[in-house]
C-alpha cells in the first residue's frame, strides 16, 4: 500500500495536468505541425532570387511567434506569394488553438481540484524534506494555533494539518518564529496523517487537538495503527470517549474539565503546590503570590455541564457546602435542592443564599451568561472568590477586565499540556504527583526557584546524563567517581550569573525520584527534570 501511495503522491499533479490538457495538447501539436510542414514543403526565394526552402527550425520558429500573434516579420526572407497564401490560411486556427491552449492553462490554474493536488504535492516536499525533530498538530483551532505558536517559540519544528480552509489561511498569515508546513486536509483520514509524516524518522509525536472527540479518537487509532511507538496526545471532553481511547494505548488523554479542577484543588487547598505549580507552568508564574483562600462557607456552581459537575464531585470530596445553579436541573442530573435558573439575574442568585456564599463558579457554556452571573454576584457581595469559564479566546479583555480570580480556558488548558507531556514528559510526571510532596519541600522548592537570577526567564527543561548533555559528569563517571546533584549544579553554575537550577525529579529506569536531595547520587543514563535560568537550558555540563 505504501509502494502505490507514493507514486500516487508524486504523479497526481502532472497526471492531472496531461488529463486536463489533452485535447488542447493535441490541437496545438497538430496545427503546429501542419503550419510548419507546409512552409517547409513551400518553395521560397531568397536574397539573390534562387529557390530557397525553409528549415523546420526557422519554420517553427515563425509559426510559434505568429500564433502568439507577437509578429517579427517574415524570415529569413521575404515571402513569396504561395508562402503567404500559406501563413494567411494557417494563421487563424494556430491563433484560435493558441488561445483556446492558453484559455485551458489559465482555467487549470484556478481550478480547485489543481490546487489541492499542488499544494499537497508541495506539502509532501515539505514534510520529506525535515531533518529535524517535529510534532504533529492535528486541529488548527484557538488550541491549534497556541501549541504552533509554543512550539515554534522554542524553535521546534511542528506540521499542522485542518480541514477548515479559513484555519490554514490564518496559519499562513500569521508570524512564527519558524516556517510551518500546514495542508487543508481531514486529519482522522490516514492517508493524510501518512502525507503529514507519522511515520517520518524525526516524526516525535502527534497532537490531536480538534473540537471534535471523535475525530480525535479516529486520529489515536490511525496514528497507533500505522506507527505504535509514535506518542499521541489527544485532547477528549467525553469520559467514553476518553476510555475508548484508553483501552488501545493512547499516550496522553487531556480532558481540559478534570485538568482545570485538579488545578483549583491545588489553589484552594494546597496554596503552596499551587504556587509551585504556577510557577513551572506559566510564563508569568514568579508572581503568584502564596495567598491562602477560605474555603469555609457556601460555595455556589451557576451550571451544571461538564465543568459544573466535576467540580462539584471534587468540592463534596473537601467537605464544602455547594449549591447548583441550573436551568434545568433535573435534566442535567443536578442534585436535590438546585435552584432553577441561569444565575444571570439577582433574584436566582438570592434564593441560592450569595449573601454567606465565599465563592461562585460561572461554569455556563456561555461567555456572556458567565460574565452576566459574575458583575451580577460582584454586585451582591463583592468579595466572593470567583471562578469563571471561558469558552472564546476572542473574549480575553472582557474575563480580564471581570477580574475573576481564576479562569478556565480549555484551550490554553489543552496547549499546555500537550506541550509538556510530548516536549517535557518528566514534567507532566512531576505535576501528576505534585500533591504527594510535603509542604515543607514544596515551600523550599518555591524559595530556591524564587531565588534563582532572572526569574522572568525561568524555563523547565529535561537533562540526560550521556556524553552529548554531560560531558564533564561523564569523563567523572569514567573515572570511577561519584557524581552528586550538588557536583552537577556546581559545574553548570557560574559564580557571577548565581545559582543555575533546581533539580525537581531524577528518573532512572521506571523510578521517578521526586525532590531529591543534594547528595543524592547521579548516574549515566539518569534523566533529570530541571528548573532555572534559561541561560542554562542548553549548556552543555
Amino acid at each position: 500500500m505504501s509502494v502505490f501511495s507514493k507514486t500516487r503522491s508524486a504523479d497526481t499533479v502532472v497526471v492531472y495536468v496531461l488529463r486536463r490538457m489533452r485535447t488542447p495538447l493535441i490541437a496545438v501539436i497538430s496545427i503546429f505541425a501542419i503550419a510548419v510542414l507546409g512552409l517547409v514543403l513551400i518553395p521560397g526565394v531568397d536574397d539573390q532570387g534562387k529557390p530557397w526552402s525553409m528549415s523546420f527550425l526557422d519554420a517553427f520558429y515563425f509559426v510559434s511567434y505568429m500564433a502568439t500573434t507577437i509578429g517579427f516579420g517574415e524570415i529569413p526572407y521575404p515571402f513569396t506569394s504561395a508562402q503567404r497564401l500559406w501563413v494567411s490560411f494557417m494563421i487563424y486556427p494556430t491563433v484560435i488553438i493558441w488561445l483556446y491552449a492558453f484559455g485551458t492553462i489559465l482555467t487549470l490554474m484556478q481550478d480547485q481540484t489543481f490546487k489541492m493536488a499542488l499544494r499537497k504535492s508541495v506539502f509532501s516536499r515539505q514534510v520529506k524534506h525535515i531533518t529535524s525533530p517535529f510534532f504533529l498538530v492535528c486541529g488548527y483551532g484557538d488550541t491549534g494555533h497556541l501549541l504552533a505558536h509554543a512550539f515554534t517559540q522554542k524553535h521546534q519544528q511542528v506540521v499542522v494539518i485542518d480541514n477548515d480552509q479559513n484555519a490554514i489561511h490564518a496559519l499562513e498569515i500569521e508570524e512564527h518564529a519558524m516556517d510551518v508546513p500546514a495542508l487543508v486536509v481531514d486529519a482522522s483520514q490516514s492517508e493524510h496523517l501518512i502525507r503529514a509524516g507519522i511515520n517520518h524518522p524525526c516524526c516525535k509525536g502527534v497532537a490531536a487537538v480538534t473540537d471534535d472527540n471523535k475525530v480525535n479518537l479516529k486520529i489515536a487509532i490511525n496514528c497507533k495503527l500505522l506507527n505504535p511507538n509514535l506518542e499521541v496526545a489527544c485532547r477528549v471532553e467525553d469520559k467514553g470517549i476518553e476510555a475508548n481511547m484508553a483501552s488501545f494505548g493512547t499516550d496522553y488523554l487531556i480532558n481540559p474539565f478534570d485538568i482545570f479542577v485538579q488545578q483549583m484543588v491545588l489553589h484552594l487547598f494546597y496554596p503552596k503546590h499551587y504556587q509551585l505549580h504556577e510557577l513551572l507552568t506559566e510564563e508569568d508564574g514568579e508572581h503568584c503570590a502564596f495567598n491562602e483562600v477560605n474555603t469555609q462557607g457556601l460555595w455556589i456552581i451557576c451550571g451544571f455541564g461538564r465543568l459544573g459537575e466535576t467540580l462539584y464531585q471534587a468540592f463534596l470530596e473537601y467537605g464544602l457546602e455547594v449549591l447548583v445553579i441550573d436551568e434545568v436541573p433535573e435534566e442535567m442530573g443536578a442534585p436535590e435542592g438546585s435552584v432553577r435558573g441561569r444565575g444571570t439575574e439577582a433574584v436566582t442568585l438570592l434564593e441560592a443564599q450569595i449573601k454567606r456564599a465565599v465563592g461562585i463558579v460561572a461554569a455556563t457554556s456561555d461567555d456572556a451568561d458567565n460574565l452576566s452571573i459574575l458583575m451580577t454576584a460582584k454586585e451582591l457581595k463583592s468579595d466572593l472568590f470567583i471562578i469563571a469559564r471561558q469558552n472564546i479566546r476572542a473574549n480575553d479583555a472582557l474575563f480580564t477586565a471581570i477580574n475573576a480570580n481564576e479562569v478556565m480556558q480549555n484551550n490554553k488548558i489543552v496547549a499546555q499540556e500537550v506541550m509538556a507531556r510530548l516536549s517535557t514528559p518528566m514534567l507532566y510526571q512531576f505535576i501528576s504527583q505534585l500533591r504527594y510532596l510535603a509542604e515543607v519541600e514544596v515551600s523550599n522548592l518555591v524559595e530556591e526557584l524564587l531565588r534563582i537570577q532572572n526569574v522572568r526567564e525561568l524555563k523547565t527543561w529535561q537533562l540526560v546524563v550521556d556524553i552529548q548533555q554531560t560531558p564533564s559528569v561523564i569523563s567523572a563517571l569514567d573515572l570511577a567517581a561519584t557524581v552528586d546533584l550538588n557536583h552537577l549544579v556546581s559545574l553548570a553554575g557560574e559564580v557571577q550569573l548565581g545559582q543555575p537550577f533546581v533539580v525537581l525529579a531524577i528518573k532512572r529506569g521506571h523510578t521517578l525520584m521526586m525532590h531529591p536531595s543534594a547528595d543524592t547520587t547521579i548516574f549515566a543514563g539518569d534523566n533529570i527534570l530541571c528548573c532555572g535560568d534559561t541561560r542554562f537550558a542548553s549548556r552543555p555540563i
